[in-house]
């Protein structure tokens, strides 16, 4: 529709030529105007003061208002005025107006908090007329769906791709329908007039929705004789008559129908199929077996067993110690199906070791290396499997059908019999140092050398020597230590589980002992000898293979001298000290 709009803008003008559009008639404070300062409109400024509240008279609209520095706290349009609210102290304002020009305005007596005063504004006018040419104007349809067709007198109209049309009508009324396929057609009327219109269209469908509920879950549902589900169903369905087949196997079809009316929202519950039976009459040998009918168990044989759905039935017949059997038969509505099972308790056995390989017996006859498959009755025999480097394992196990395979793990051999080792520890006690050692285990057997390396101080002794007199002295003054002791020793190892080993010995030390001349001549060097038995213990742990840790505890005690040592120990207990006692030696050795 096209439209002319023609403006005029009619201003008042006073009779001075130089008289503005918009000027200040005149200002008050109204002593006995509460407005300010009573709840609901009290305003407050950016300090948290009640604001002041100028009422500005004027019939104008379209006002805007600039108070300076302090500003304008809030202004409200009412009838026939605008509340301007203002902080304290404010000395000017300042009108503006888009059409009536502005002014600046000072104010002759104090702006107060919480005080309400009266400016009276003298103003032009603004006047607008709008005239009309064309007596139409567009009418918008929004539709959904998006593929319906909208008809406005007759005349049919498709939808843009936004779901909407658009046409323009003259003024008056007119007619619309919209149409989509599967929905429900909507009519109506429209008035057009100067304001454009837009209408909103909904189609609903033209479908009804339909939950079919069966309680039997395994009943399949037809609909109008087709499969939609088994036990429930939920769709959309066209305004019409359907019937409804419940069918499961074994069972009587039920048959129910509905009637669906546009937008409706029914759930209709669907007849329970009836179940046909027939009876099994079984026998078997041994008698007393468990017999299952579709995995479910109903009696044990002999059995004359009725209630059993028609059709062909997997019959199951289980019985310890016996390989189990199952048989297919056809059971028939009013008949009864007649059938023997004969069991037998010979069945295959599967045999697993980690790791594989290891030499399997049963009953003490060799049967091979596993993984074995062979065939054995029922009962209960003595399993062993033995594997070098592997602890063997013997065991009585009970074979039948419902434990047809056997799976075994192997547990290293840590410490064995037969194996060398060497290492290295620090012994500290009457002999202290750092001690090398090397030996074997021979069908338990133990022997083994070792070299300790002491870390004994020199300690100073004073003793006579032969002749009565050297040079002059009654004495000599002499320095020992103890360097080394080369020890050999045999026991016998006993092993404590699979980690642990303790070993009962007896050995022998030959303590080396180093001794010189503290005088200020250059005397001789002087070394001897002491022999020493020792009772100990070797306790021996091993937390990964080939690796182990040692501890052991010892008692020794001296058994032959040299000579110089002899003449030492009648003067001091340093022989005594050194060659007996106890001890203590830790170590880590490797063995293989």
């Amino acid at each position: 529709m096209k439209r002319h709009i023609i403006t005029i803008l009619l201003f008042l003008l006073t009779l001075c030529a130089n008289a503005q559009s918009l000027s200040v008639e005149s200002f008050r404070l109204l002593e006995n105007d509460l407005t300010a300062n009573t709840y609901g409109t009290i305003e407050r400024d950016q300090n948290g003061e009640i604001a002041a509240l100028i009422k500005i008279i004027t019939t104008e609209t379209g006002f805007a208002f600039d108070g300076g520095m302090l500003g304008i706290v809030k202004t409200v349009q009412k009838v026939s005025e605008v509340w301007v609210y203002v902080p304290r102290g404010l000395q000017r304002i300042k009108i503006m107006h888009q059409q009536l020009g502005q002014v600046e305005y000072y104010f002759p007596i104090p702006i107060e908090r919480a005080r309400t005063y009266e400016m009276r504004l003298i103003s032009g006018r603004v006047r607008t007329i709008v005239e009309d040419e064309v007596a139409a104007q567009y009418v918008t349809f929004s539709v959904t769906p998006q593929n319906a067709i909208v008809t406005i007198d007759n005349t049919p109209y498709g939808l843009q791709a936004d779901g909407t049309v658009s046409q323009l009508l003259s003024y008056g009324t007119h007619s619309y329908r919209v149409d989509a396929p599967g929905y429900l057609s909507e009519n109506g009327i429209v008035d057009v007039g100067r304001e454009r219109i837009m209408r909103e269209v909904n189609l609903k469908s033209s479908r009804g929705k339909v939950t079919l509920d069966c309680a039997m879950q395994e009943a399949e549902i037809y609909l109008n004789g087709t499969l939609v589900g088994k036990g429930s169903w939920t769709g959309e369905l066209d305004a019409a008559m359907y019937q409804v087949e419940v069918r499961r196997e074994s069972h009587t079809t039920r048959t129910t129908s509905f009637t669906l009316q546009p937008q409706d929202e029914k759930r209709v519950t669907l007849p329970l199929p009836q179940p046909i039976y027939g009876t099994i009459s079984v026998t078997s040998q041994p008698i007393g077996a468990t017999v299952f009918v579709d995995g479910v168990e109903v009696g044990t044989t002999p059995l004359l067993k009725g209630e059993i759905l028609i059709g062909r039935r997997n019959v199951e017949f289980r019985k310890q110690d016996y390989r189990p059997l199952t048989m297919e038969v056809e059971v028939k509505e009013g008949e009864i199906a007649t059938f023997n099972a004969e069991m037998s308790n010979v069945f295959t056995i599967t045999v697993k070791s980690e790791p594989q390989g290891a030499s399997l017996g049963i009953d003490g006859k060799p049967l091979g290396f596993t993984p074995y498959t062979g065939e054995v009755s029922s009962g209960d025999y003595e399993v062993s499997l033995t594997k070098p480097g592997y602890i063997p394992y013997r065991n009585l196990v009970h074979l039948d059908a419902d434990n047809p395979e056997l799976s075994f793990s192997l547990e290293r051999r840590i410490f064995s019999k037969n194996n060398f080792y060497a290492g290295i520890g620090y012994e500290v006690g009457h002999l202290s140092g750092l001690d090398a050692f090397a030996g074997a285990y021979i069908g338990n057997f133990n022997i083994e050398g070792g070299y300790l390396l002491s870390s004994a101080k020199a300690t100073r002794v004073w003793w006579i020597a032969e002749p009565s007199s050297w040079n002059g002295q009654d004495g000599l003054e002499y320095e020992y230590r103890l360097a080394n002791a080369i020890a050999v020793h045999a026991g016998y190892g006993i092993l404590l589980g699979n980690r642990f080993r303790v070993t009962p010995r007896f050995g022998l030390l030959f303590n080396g002992i180093d001794g010189k001349y503290c005088g200020t001549e250059t005397g001789m060097d002087h070394k001897t000898f002491v022999v020493s038995g020792r009772f100990g213990v070797r306790a021996g742990y091993s937390p990964v293979p080939h690796v182990g840790i040692v501890c052991i505890p010892a008692y020794d005690f001296p058994l032959s001298k040299g000579e110089l040592a002899t003449r030492i120990d009648e003067t001091s207990s340093l022989v005594k000290d050194w060659c007996g006692g106890f001890s203590f030696s830790i170590g880590v050795e490797l063995f293989f």
